[in-house]
């Protein structure tokens, strides 16, 4: 495992933050540890033009959304 590497996901994160007025959203989570992963689109001319996240989660979740 490349631990320098996950660490670069969780410290540098892409993409990161919520989005106004957002054209799309959706959320998935795991109750039973509290993790949760949101995602916001905004399309322009049936494409996404922007894409941003929210998540909240163990280290394994945090890595998996910083690329």
């Amino acid at each position: 495992m490349d631990y320098e590497k996950i660490t670069h996901y969780v410290t540098e994160p892409r993409l990161l933050g919520e989005m106004d007025h957002a054209d799309g959203r959706g959320a998935v989570g795991d109750p039973s540890c509290g993790d949760r992963i949101e995602i916001f689109i905004k399309v322009k001319d049936d494409h996404i033009a922007d894409i941003r996240y929210m998540v909240k989660g163990c280290w394994g979740s945090l890595a998996s959304t910083g690329q």
